[in-house]
């Protein structure tokens, strides 16, 4: 008897607000792409800096941070995101912790792949 081994993708559907990026450039005009540049830029470097923490087992810190890739994604209009990184916060100490990192992890790198949108669509 073969047994069938079936690997599981995470496929994100991303829920976002795209009222907020048009405020954004609608308020901001030309200097809106700058803004939203050092916004997504600032998101990278919280998650990247919450990585380094977990990465070396020192969760004392990980509130601020996880409060920080919340309050950036809610302004960038990424619900997901920002659901996923307060249910993170919350779950901080539970085993459901690791899953929802994945998931704010994978979420993070969405936002950044301009592609993903596409290739989602695809499967």
């Amino acid at each position: 008897m073969a047994a069938t081994i079936h690997s599981l993708v995470p496929r994100e559907n991303a829920q976002r607000d795209v009222a907020a990026i048009s405020a954004l450039f609608r308020d901001h005009g030309a200097d809106a792409h700058h803004i939203l540049h050092r916004k997504l830029s600032s998101l990278v470097l919280e998650v990247a800096c919450a990585t380094d923490l977990i990465t070396a087992r020192n969760l004392e810190d990980m509130p601020q941070r996880i409060w920080g890739i919340s309050l950036i994604a809610r302004d960038l209009g990424l619900i997901s995101l920002a659901e996923t990184a307060e249910n993170a916060g919350i779950a901080l100490r539970d085993p459901a912790f690791a899953a929802l990192w994945a998931r704010v992890l994978r979420l993070t790198e969405a936002t950044l792949d301009p592609a993903h949108d596409l290739r989602a669509g695809l499967h």
